[in-house]
Formats: structure tokens, sequence, C-alpha cells
């Protein structure tokens, strides 16, 4: 059996700045056992993956026509270049189009109507807003159990063994959607702790039933302002589901208790930094949720260093801020030089504005440093040109800041690294993410991770939007 792989991973954030004006890269023949992180042992022995194409993880404005068609154009050259395929497995995050319309429900209907032989399977993450009407294309969608999303490889091989088993005729699956009107922000979206660790467990359970292949619970993209937002579980069985029909509602009624939980982080930035000086002894990181990259924020929010530097906050590593002209004006400075620039806030008022800052150069990288993708291991990112700034603080606090030229994945310490500052010298590392950077290594060896409330585009207070297109009532917009 030969099974196309295509990786759509654009998170679309229909409140960016940038709406409409992204641009994509995409790459053809990739390695996909070692990008999706897959032991070749666990995938079905007659079963061939072909590489087609990748849309690396990254995050902005809705997508355009001309970008769109392009990527469709791109995918049908590469299925036409691979033929004869049996199926295609679809990976993706949630791609909103400029019209408001789910970009991963066009390349279905796309390869539905060019390619009507190909069985069709999908991927979500947990956070990818999802189209219910793709399920009249093909039954087969699923998503992690966790998040962040530490089995998606299990779930892949999962998947590609009951496609397999589609093909040769042994089920029929079939999906039930069952929605929950609710926008959850990012960092509530966890299950490695309280509220929600019991849900891995119970939709696993789930999966026990002899007639259930999947049971996922998507949590959706709150930053996605489109007529299907909202929280969605989906289960495919095979050939029925009355039988475990009451248990989904079941789980999802528990669900729908804990949503006053689920709200937005109970500290402001300053409060974070404050406990984190408190608590020295134990190694913080700090999520500064509302300027997080990977949802598609510009990265270069300032609101964390203003706080840092105003707070006297010692030994901290501001990780990082996206200035490009700052990033020049340090290389032309040169290493041990003292600096006097305005940092951040240039593009985009919503994160903060710039601040006038002074310090010392003490590292700089001009050349390319390889980092990991946090949802990709395999595949490698590379962020551009980048320096690191030791900035004077009030109480004579030194406070460490990375700046980049370009937004890049903070999932893995491996710049700072490079940039030549140890980052076990921090004991405590504001990190512009809203989730992804617990996919690391690194700060999985932190003692405290701290989601803060912080201005902008991903902020977890979502009272910030003005959503005009999700459906209401919707939680938290409206009481249920």
């Amino acid at each position: 059996m030969r099974i196309g792989i295509v990786v759509f991973d654009y998170r679309t954030n229909t409140f960016a700045a940038d709406s409409g004006t992204v641009p994509l890269r995409s790459i053809g023949d990739f390695d996909a056992r070692s990008v999706l992180g897959l032991d070749p042992r666990a995938i079905p022995a007659d079963s061939e993956l072909i590489p087609l194409l990748i849309l690396p993880p990254t995050a902005g404005g809705p997508l355009t026509p001309s970008s769109f068609d392009a990527l469709l154009g791109s995918l049908d050259q590469a299925i036409q270049a691979h033929r004869p395929l049996d199926a295609l497995v679809l990976i993706g995050s949630g791609i909103t189009l400029a019209d408001g319309s789910s970009g991963e429900l066009a390349l279905a209907r796309f390869c539905r109507a060019r390619y009507p032989d190909l069985l069709l399977g999908a991927y979500f993450d947990q956070t990818a807003q999802f189209p219910p009407d793709l399920l009249t294309l093909t039954p087969l969608v699923t998503g992690p159990l966790t998040w962040p999303s530490r089995d998606r490889p299990l779930r892949l091989v999962r998947l590609l063994s009951v496609l397999h088993a589609w093909h040769e005729g042994r089920i029929e699956p079939v999906a039930l959607h069952l929605p929950v009107a609710a926008l959850l922000p990012l960092a509530a979206q966890r299950t490695d702790c309280a509220p929600l660790d019991w849900l891995p467990i119970a939709l696993s359970e789930l999966e026990t039933e002899p007639a259930v292949l999947f049971v996922t619970l998507f949590a959706g993209f709150p930053y996605a302002d489109v007529e299907f937002a909202g929280t969605r579980l989906v289960a495919v069985t095979n050939r029925r589901l009355a039988d475990t029909s009451e248990r989904f509602s079941a789980l999802l009624d528990a669900f729908r208790r804990l949503l006053p939980r689920l709200s937005q982080p109970q500290l402001t930035i300053e409060e974070a930094l404050h406990a984190a000086m408190r608590d020295s002894e134990r190694r913080t990181v700090i999520l500064d949720t509302g300027d997080a990259p990977e949802a598609g924020a510009p990265g270069e929010g300032t609101a964390a260093l203003w706080a840092a530097l105003d707070l006297g906050s010692h030994a901290t590593l501001i990780f990082g801020i996206v200035d490009p002209e700052a990033v020049v004006l340090a290389h032309s400075a040169g290493l041990g030089a003292t600096v006097e620039l305005e940092l951040g806030g240039k593009r985009d008022h919503r994160h903060g504005y710039p601040i006038p800052v002074r310090g010392t150069v003490r590292g700089l990288r001009s050349e390319a440093t390889t980092i990991k993708s946090p949802r990709y291991p395999g595949l490698p990112i590379e962020a551009g040109p980048s320096a690191w700034l030791e900035l004077e603080g009030r109480h004579q606090a030194r406070v460490h800041v990375i700046v980049t030229s370009r937004p890049a994945p903070f999932a893995d310490l491996r710049l700072a690294r490079a940039l030549g500052f140890d980052p076990d010298r921090a004991s405590c590392i504001v990190a512009k993410s809203a989730l992804d950077i617990l996919l690391s290594e690194d700060v999985r060896r932190f003692e405290n991770i701290v989601p803060a409330l912080t201005p902008g585009i991903t902020s977890a207070d979502l009272a910030f939007f003005d959503f005009r297109n999700v459906p209401r009532p919707m939680w938290p917009l409206d009481e249920l």
C-alpha cells in the first residue's frame, strides 16, 4: 500500500496584522518517518510512505487565494509524480483562507474531486480549528490524546494501521461529531496537569471499545474567528455508533463542567515575575502567552521586557524579541560594545511599544543556527541573524535578552547556547510561547512553568478580541 504524506502545518490567526499576505515556503521530497518521528518498526510492513509536500510549522494571517492555489498546484504535481498511490494522509493544524473557510477542507475537496479513488485520512493537532464538514469527505479523522502532543508518532502509526485495514476492506469507518460551544486559551488546553489531566485516560478507555477506532477532542484554536469555531469531539467507529454515543456525551458533559476552570492565566506578567523572584531556588519558565509566534503573533512584544527591567528581575532571560533593526545595530557595534537602542514594538503596537534600553552586546550570530522544530523533531529550522544583549534594569539588575531577526520557535535553547549564553545561569526564562515550548526537553527540566497574561493577538484573555464570525453563544464570550 502506497500512502502519500502531506503536512500543512500553518496555524492561522485571523487577528494577525499580516492577514492575507503571508509568504509561505513548501518542501517537496522529505524523509516522512524522520520528520514525523515514526518508528519504522511500527509502520505496517507492507505500507510505503511517499513524502509529497510539507509546509513547515509556522503561523500568521489567513492565506490569500493565490498562496493557497500555489500550494494545491504543488501538491497536484507531487501526486502526479508519485503515482500510483492508494491513500493520502493529510496532517493539518487549522488553515483559514481569506474568505474564512477551512484550507484543509478545501484541500480534501480538491483531492476527492481530482483523485476519487484515493482513500483519505487526516490528522489534526488538538489546537486545530477542526471543520466538521470534512467528515463528509472522509470519516477517518484523528488527533492526539495529549497536549502538548507527545503521542503524535504513536497516533500516526495507529492511523496508518487503520487506513491499511480500510484499504483491505476489513473495516468500514464512520464518524460522529459532537460540538462544544467553547473557545479555550491555548495554555488552558494542557493535559499534563489539572484540570484536564484525566482527559487522555478517558479518551484511551473509550478507544478500548471493540467498535471504536479513534476518539479525539479538538479543543480548537481560539484566535480563528470563523463560523466553525469551537471545541469538538470526533469519534470514529467501525460500521456503528449507537453503542458508544452515550459515553461520548458523558465525557463531554464532564468537560463542560470544567469550563470555568479553563479560562485565562491567573497571573499577570508582573505577578509571575514577582513570584519567580521570591522563589529563586526553583527555576521557572514564564510563558508570554499574548505574543506567541507559534500562534501567529509577531514575537516583538515588550510587556515582559518592561516588567523585568522595571522590577529589577535578576538572572532573567527574555527568550526572545523579534527586532531585525536591533540585531543589525548590535552586529554593527560588535561584541562587548555598549549600545543604546529602542527594542521591540516597532511593527504592531498591540504587543507594546519600543522600549529605550542600554546594555552590552554579549553574543552575536550572523550565520543561520539550526534548531529543532517543536512539533517535528526531524525537521530542522534555521534561525536568522541574532544577538544576546545584557540590559541594565532598575536596582542594578542585568536582564538578558535574545534578539532575533525573525520569529523562531523557542522549543529548545540551542540558539541561546549558540550565542554563548548558558541557560543554566538563568533562574527564570520568559519565553514567547503559549504552549509549544512545553515540548522542549530543556524546558521540562525547569521545576515551575507559569503561563502569564500579556497583551497581544494570542492573549489568553479572549475579551481582548472583536469576534464577528464565531457562532454565538460561545463560552467564555457568553454565558452558557
